[in-house]
């Protein structure tokens, strides 16, 4: 049989331990937003084959992303579909003229 200062003390002790598991928690969730962020500012406007820069140019009024070294084409979501609708030549023509 525990006495009333046992069980307060044990009450306290089980507080201290919940309050370093939310805190380690929160301290873990930090961390990987932190190394989320540093993965996208690593790989933001690089080139998916070869690393390179990408540079935006304007083509019918889409961004499209040009690989400096490789030269490869990389659209974002709704980017193609927007330049095939746009001109029956559309992106087709585009690429036949670079």
């Amino acid at each position: 049989m525990t006495t009333p200062s046992e069980q307060e003390e044990q009450w306290f002790k089980d507080q201290e331990l919940k309050n370093r598991r939310e805190r380690e928690q929160s301290h873990d969730a930090e961390l990987t937003e932190a190394e989320r962020l540093a993965r996208r500012q690593a790989h933001h406007m690089k080139c998916p084959k070869c690393g390179g820069d990408l540079a935006e140019q304007k083509h019918e009024g889409v961004s499209i992303d040009v690989c400096t070294e490789c030269k490869g084409i990389w659209l974002d979501a709704g980017e193609l579909e927007s330049l095939t609708h746009e001109k029956s030549a559309g992106l087709f023509g585009f690429l036949r003229g670079r």
